[in-house]
């Protein structure tokens, strides 16, 4: 397993400085050793190379100097294969050859790249972790990079990953996870599972594709404080978190809460910003276009969008916070590294576990219903078992015919649909007193929301009609 961890902003940027951290931080079990290589930018319209995770440098200089094409085999020790080249770099499909490689001429070279290190083998010989200081140039200028790089055999990759958990007290790090140079948000379908597997692959599918969700969003937000990445990123989240709970008989109890507990407290990390978006978007802006021009709400846009920018702020600082990179290492523990802990209960064949899970939250659903909700409070329980039977749904529905699942998947939509608006409306009056309106805003959003749970409310009971009578697809 290899892992390359960026050194943010603020981190150290030399060897000394990189090197003396993972002393500190108990990591370090023996010598030091060093290595320096130089690398050339090929530019590569296919974007070959990276692809096939490829890299091409050069050692010596002049008449003495060596072409190598770097082939993945080690983190920090690739295997070379090398060719003389005292008068101009030889062609890359002759390096590809001697690689056993079949791969196209590339163009030109686009810049350079020099890396400086030291590795060292991490405690009882679960892995060994590198330092480096990576310095570019190209055409868009020069930089320079810090980073961590972790390579562990499968068999300890899960205690090399956690054993890094130290460091998020003295590094700034974060996961280079290759999605940060997109733009928007990342998405993740639930991965199609078969009939013929086990509870413990199903969650290991579930959880994984959540937990990659959730790391490309934070590329994604490392970048920039876009919207929807936020929201998306809660979303990976609580479909992990939604995971625990489904196959709660086959994980360790302890280690399943304390892996809740953190991802709870990273939602909350990034909860402001989610929900004044949510407020601007659903109640602030259609108010606005509804009521007469004379209603001044102007002053509340203005404090909304402040509000809005801390919140961003607040968001972004989060990224960097020891506690939101020591919950990514244990999720990277878990999902990628095989450190899952797994009781007797996930051999169970999956269908079984399916059948279970989806009767159990159904049930829940419609003993909340039942109960008549008024309060607020009760009207947000019935939005949650409502969101735990759609996870549970969106986790298990590949294991039935489509068919048999839409219809009942587009009703529990709509309820749920239905219950978000319910809660969004509940909750405008206490924003707008947070955000110190004036009493015509205060009370302008008060009527709004009030309206809103009315119509949300009526809208519901049709769609819980249409959901009862749908006939279930386990």
């Amino acid at each position: 397993m290899r892992l390359t961890f960026a050194v943010e902003a603020g981190g150290p940027t030399t060897i000394a400085a990189l090197s003396r951290a993972v002393d500190e931080a108990g990591l370090a079990d023996g010598e030091w050793s060093g290595y320096r290589r130089q690398a050339l930018l090929w530019d590569d319209p296919d974007a070959t190379l990276a692809a096939r995770g490829l890299e091409l440098s050069t050692t010596g200089a002049r008449s003495a100097a060596v072409a190598c094409l770097l082939v993945p085999g080690g983190a920090v020790q690739p295997e070379r294969h090398e060719r003389p080249c005292p008068d101009g770099l030889p062609p890359l499909d002759a390096l590809a050859e001697a690689a056993g490689l079949a791969l196209p001429q590339a163009v030109a070279i686009a810049g350079r790249r020099s890396l400086t290190g030291r590795v060292v083998p991490l405690p009882d010989g679960v892995g060994r972790i590198a330092v480096e200081i990576v310095a570019q140039q190209d055409a868009i200028g020069d930089r320079r990079d810090s980073r961590i790089l972790l390579e562990a055999p499968a068999a300890t990759a899960a205690s090399a990953v956690r054993a890094l958990r130290p460091l998020a007290a003295r590094l700034p790090l974060r996961l280079a996870t290759g999605t940060r140079p997109g733009t928007g948000a990342v998405r993740t379908a639930p991965e199609a599972l078969r009939p013929d597997i086990t509870a413990g692959a199903a969650f290991l599918a579930t959880g994984r594709a959540a937990t990659r969700q959730i790391m490309g969003n934070l590329d994604r937000l490392a970048d920039a404080p876009h919207v929807e990445a936020v929201h998306q990123l809660r979303v990976g989240i609580r479909r992990l978190r939604a995971a625990l709970g489904l196959f709660r008989e086959c994980l360790d109890d302890t280690a399943r809460r304390a892996l809740a507990s953190d991802l709870r407290d990273m939602a909350k990390r990034f909860g402001p910003s989610r929900d004044l978006d949510v407020f601007a978007a659903e109640i602030l802006a259609p108010l606005r276009a509804a009521v007469d021009p004379s209603v001044a709400l102007e002053a509340a846009a203005e404090a909304v969008e402040g509000a809005r920018a801390a919140a961003r702020t607040e968001a972004v600082v989060a990224l960097g916070a020891p506690e939101t990179f020591a919950c990514l290492l244990e999720l990277l523990a878990w999902f990628e590294a095989g450190g899952v802990p797994f009781l007797e209960a996930a051999e169970r064949p999956v269908m079984r576990h399916a059948r279970k899970s989806l009767r159990r939250h159904r049930r829940r659903l419609i003993a909340h219903h039942a109960a008549g909700p008024v309060a607020v409070e009760e009207w947000h329980a019935l939005r949650i078992e409502a969101k735990k039977l759609r996870y549970a749904t969106d986790a298990f529905a590949s294991l039935y015919p489509p068919e048999a699942t839409k219809p009942f998947v587009r009703a529990l939509q709509e309820v749920q649909d239905c219950l978000g608006r319910y809660n969004d409306a509940a909750v405008a009056d206490t924003t707008a007193v947070r955000l110190e309106f004036d009493a015509l805003s205060r009370g302008a959003v008060a009527g709004w929301a009030a309206r809103e749970r009315v119509e949300q409310g009526r809208r519901f009971e049709r769609a819980w009609r249409r959901l009862r009578k749908c006939r279930k697809f386990w």
